[in-house]
């Protein structure tokens, strides 16, 4: 029997039909996509720092603004701390039995560095905060490698814990650790090989003051640790650890990136030696010594971002930090914070 032609009506009706029915295919994979990419988000591009001008930087030991590993580094952004709105979400990070510091790494460290992913990861988090005012952006670096021995921010409590990067000395630390003798805080300050050869006095006195003195690197490579060999990381940590341990008979055992951009392979290799990385999850825009911040500006948006468990991150060669660092202790000891002390945890 001989099928019956369609008609030209019925063959546009079905045409549509096949057009719905794709269409709704190509929307559903859709959604699934988009619902995949929600559950594991890609590290924020906030704004971040840029370097010095090279004859700061020569004077700085290498010292170089923090994190110019975004795009918008290469204009001179700010660090990747803006935070507006507040979402209910909280965030949460593995801790130690007393809860005030994260916990001991659970990754078992291998001698075999190749096998480590080399991608350069950079670090920024994005404007976003919980209901805890906390980044919410962090949430990507806690999940992705907060199994390392590292600290994107602490567990949630009423500590704050405060650490300054010093690369070079540029006439305000002293008076700084005036600052937190009198307020009765101890801070982490991380240096680098320039800083201590170039000031055992400042260093000496960081010490017993009874602050914690952390590794900054030999030469704050400016395309961040992981853009060097293993064996070239590993000089950068150990000159540094040697020559504290033989000057001043101290046992560093903090670290912190030079420009925050990361590996895995770094962060294993950090580990390795004995180091606990040591992010932030607050810093502003102070690091360029001819552009700073306004003093009630920068007190005001610090004030406001303060949060539980924070680690803030102050270079020292800002003049805003030097003038507003003891209203900024007195005013998150208003708010009911209290800065902690940043203990080894192995």
């Amino acid at each position: 029997m001989r099928r019956r032609r369609m008609s030209r009506w019925e063959k546009t009706r079905r045409r549509k039909i096949q057009l719905a029915i794709l269409a709704a295919v190509l929307l559903l994979c859709g959604g699934i996509a988009l619902l995949r990419k929600k559950e594991s988000p890609e590290p924020v591009q906030g704004l971040t720092g840029s370097p010095l001008t090279s004859g700061e930087a020569s004077s700085a030991g290498r010292e170089q603004g923090e994190d110019k590993t975004s795009a918008s580094s290469q204009q001179g952004g700010e660090h990747s701390d803006e935070q507006g709105n507040k979402p209910s979400s909280s965030l949460s990070t593995p801790s130690n039995p007393s809860g005030a510091q994260n916990a001991g790494s659970t990754v078992e460290i291998s001698t075999e560095f190749d096998k480590y992913d080399t991608k350069n990861v950079p670090f920024g988090f994005g404007n976003k905060v919980d209901a805890d005012n906390r980044p919410e952006g962090l949430q990507w670096y806690v999940n992705k490698f907060g199994s390392y021995a590292c600290d994107f921010i602490q567990p949630k409590s009423n500590l704050i814990f405060l650490t300054i990067d010093a690369g070079y000395e540029f006439g305000l630390t002293a008076g700084m650790l005036d600052t937190l003798k009198e307020k009765n805080v101890k801070a982490v300050i991380f240096v680098t090989l320039a800083y201590v050869k170039d000031q055992p006095d400042l260093v000496r006195r960081m010490i017993d003051e009874g602050h914690v003195v952390g590794n900054h690197t030999a030469t704050h490579p400016g395309n961040g640790l992981g853009s060097l060999s293993v064996e070239e990381q590993k000089k950068e940590i150990q000159a540094v650890h040697d020559y504290v341990k033989e000057h001043f008979n101290y046992e560093m055992y903090l670290f912190r990136y030079p420009t925050g951009a990361f590996t895995e392979q770094s962060l294993a290799v950090v580990q390795s030696m004995g180091y606990r990385s040591v992010f932030w999850s607050y810093a502003h825009m102070d690091w360029d010594t001819k552009n700073q911040p306004d003093r009630a500006e920068a007190l005001k948006k610090a004030l406001d971002r303060a949060h539980g468990g924070e680690i803030i991150l102050l270079h020292a060669q800002s003049k805003t930090n030097a003038d507003m660092l003891g209203d900024f202790i007195d005013g998150c000891r208003a708010k009911g914070f209290e800065f902690g002390f940043y203990n080894k945890v192995d």
